[in-house]
């Protein structure tokens, strides 16, 4: 928000921060005393420029600033206090005076004189009571609170504590103020609190369903249960919170549509609760995993408030010491349930033609920030701490029906899902592979491209956690499938991922089940080698080692199909060259060789420490992997 300013005083200014951009030997008295005259006008513009993105602006302000606090703090502190009583109640104004009163009185309090603090409570006491608009009201109490958090454990402020204990359970628009400071305080100084626990539960509990109509206040009650129960909790006395916990999930659920950003807030912190004292919550873990499912239902609702409340529930169930034995308490269709959201989660997945144009098949990002990739990192990470025992009788009945669903989306979350679950739920999904296996398969062939590519991740990852029993029923259908995707050119993603693929799937077959097509595959990928996208290129290469290594008979052909093409790779590579590809590049040529043992790599041994001593030579990034296959080498 501009402040605006008359142009007689925009040119002080100007003049004043012109002055302090010039040197630092310019901040003086002279450029201090200026911001106190009867105009608040200097004052508002150094804060607008304190608070600029310009670095021109705020550096040389910040300068000042500094100076007028260390040598000026009485003049200072006075007339900021001026500013904001001028101000009007929702300006920008007040809240940047606030906030450097804030950065300016604790540090600063000794060096006031008894009469500058004693008019320093006095005001914010004052303030804390009148304040109207809610913005500058929440910079004032955490203004306030700055100070009382140093004040409050000497008993230096006995007027604020006893007037926030007063009108803790008041229903008055003076309420919102004492709550904001509860909320700011009780983290600061919860052992001046501990002996009106008590009192503060009672308080909190009556006015949460009381105040029916002020959805702010009621959550910030909420909020400031929530740390009261963290900061001054212990095991012998979580009975008397567990009334307080009831009335916490109860202003989520009816506030969550009014105040949604707060209600987020009272969230995160819960979920800090759930991390430190996950125990606390055994006692409702029904009543609590119910309300969390209700909200990530609930579609109405943005995505981060869904995504907190499925965070709370994940955290309790990662504890390891009794997540499990905590869920044990929760019917299994609230699981259900949980499950529905988390794989409905996975359907909101849109063509974007973007996807197909990558230049990299780095899934790490796929859907980054969306809801989709939030339910995809929830479901594994339920599956993992929950097991297959819990996960797989609550999954949807038709989860694996899903795989045949006529939408796209559908069959893509369906894929993707099974591929989740596969690290947590090994042997149970071992055990139920017969109705999902032969599916999987066919949506190897499936019409849309993104469909395919998810299923070939999905099979790396069975690949990976349910082997070998997932390659020994599955190889002679997957291997010729894999053959057939890496010919579709049309869709080089899916051929890059299959590329990827086909080392785990093949690192836990034999070299006699991988023989029949093992030459195949070698050319096909070597094709990727000699007009392929880097990513093709990058994913042949750690195959091609893979292959080599687990292939000791075939090594021969596979080092005389493969050496001619990385040669030109070290040949040709310049300062533009994919630093990754070269990296492969030269681990390849180590796998292969070591696999094949032959003196032939003589050949290659000068272009391999020409590349590695032009890697030293320039100023190659501490995190380049090249860099750092090139220090093992050396």
């Amino acid at each position: 928000m501009a402040i605006s300013v008359s142009t007689e005083s925009s040119v002080s200014m100007a003049s004043s921060v012109s002055t302090a951009n010039s040197a630092s030997m310019a901040i003086n008295s002279e450029s201090a005393k200026a911001l106190f005259g009867p105009e608040s006008y200097p004052l508002v513009r150094l804060l607008n420029n304190l608070n600029s993105d310009d670095d021109d602006l705020r550096k040389p302000a910040k300068d000042l600033i500094d100076y007028t606090k260390k040598n000026y703090t009485t003049s200072l502190v006075e007339k900021l206090f001026e500013t904001i009583q001028r101000s009007q109640p929702s300006s920008l104004t007040g809240i940047l005076c606030y906030n450097l009163l804030s950065d300016t009185l604790p540090p600063f309090w000794p060096k006031l004189s008894s009469t500058t603090q004693n008019k320093s409570m006095i005001n914010l006491y004052n303030r804390v009571r009148r304040e109207s608009d809610y913005e500058t009201l929440k910079a004032c109490c955490s203004c306030t609170s700055s100070l009382a958090g140093l004040l409050f454990p000497k008993y230096e402020w006995n007027g604020l504590f006893y007037y926030m204990l007063e009108n803790l359970g008041s229903v008055s628009k003076r309420n919102l103020g004492v709550l904001l400071l509860w909320d700011e305080l009780i983290p600061k100084c919860p052992e001046i609190f501990q002996s009106h626990v008590d009192g503060l539960i009672e308080g909190f509990t009556y006015l949460m369903p009381t105040v029916t109509r002020d959805h702010r206040s009621r959550v910030i009650a909420a909020r400031a249960s929530v740390k009261l129960i963290l900061h001054s909790s212990n095991p012998a006395s979580y009975c008397k919170f567990y009334g307080l916990l009831g009335s916490v999930l109860m202003t989520l659920i009816m506030s969550c549509s009014n105040e949604e950003d707060l209600v987020c807030s009272v969230l995160e912190d819960l979920i800090v609760l759930a991390g430190v004292a996950t125990e606390f919550f055994e006692n409702d873990i029904g009543v609590l995993f119910e309300s969390m499912v209700k909200l990530a239902e609930c579609e109405k609702l943005g995505e981060k408030l869904r995504q907190l409340a499925i965070e709370f529930v994940v955290t309790v169930v990662e504890n390891r010491e009794i997540g499990r034995g905590i869920m044990e308490k929760v019917p299994k269709e609230e699981v259900t349930k949980l499950l529905n959201v988390l794989i409905k989660m996975l359907v909101h997945i849109e063509e974007d033609p973007r996807w197909e144009n990558a230049i990299s098949d780095d899934d790490r990002n796929e859907e980054e920030f969306s809801i989709c990739s939030y339910g995809m990192e929830s479901l594994e990470r339920l599956a993992i701490a929950l097991g297959g025992d819990a996960i797989l009788p609550s999954c949807p009945a038709c989860l694996f029906k899903f795989l045949d669903d006529q939408d796209w989306r559908i069959r893509h979350a369906a894929v993707t899902a099974i591929g989740l679950i596969s690290e947590g739920c090994s042997e149970a999904l071992l055990a139920e592979m017969v109705k999902f296996g032969q599916s999987i398969v066919n949506l190897m062939f499936d019409s849309h491209t993104r469909v395919r590519w998810a299923t070939i991740r999905t099979i790396g990852q069975l690949s990976t956690y349910l082997s070998p029993r997932y390659q020994d029923e599955y190889l002679w259908q997957l291997l010729p499938a894999f053959l057939e995707v890496l010919d579709d050119s049309r869709n080089p993603r899916v051929q890059t991922r299959a590329a990827s693929v086909i080392w785990l799937f093949s690192h836990n077959c034999s070299a006699d089940d991988l023989k029949p097509y093992l030459h195949k595959i070698v050319n096909k990928l070597v094709g990727f080698l000699q007009r392929g996208m880097t990513m093709m290129k990058e994913a042949a290469l750690e195959t091609l080692a893979s292959l080599a290594t687990s292939s000791q008979q075939d090594s021969a052909y596979i080092y005389d199909s493969i050496m001619p093409y990385l040669k030109v790779i070290l040949e040709t590579a310049t300062k533009d060259t994919s630093r990754t590809l070269l990296a492969k590049s030269i681990e390849c040529i180590t796998r292969v060789t070591m696999a094949f043992g032959n003196q032939a790599i003589r050949d290659y041994v000068e272009k391999v420490i020409a590349v590695l001593i032009s890697l030293q030579e320039t100023q190659t990034e501490i995190e380049d992997p090249t860099r750092k296959l090139s220090l093992l080498v050396c």
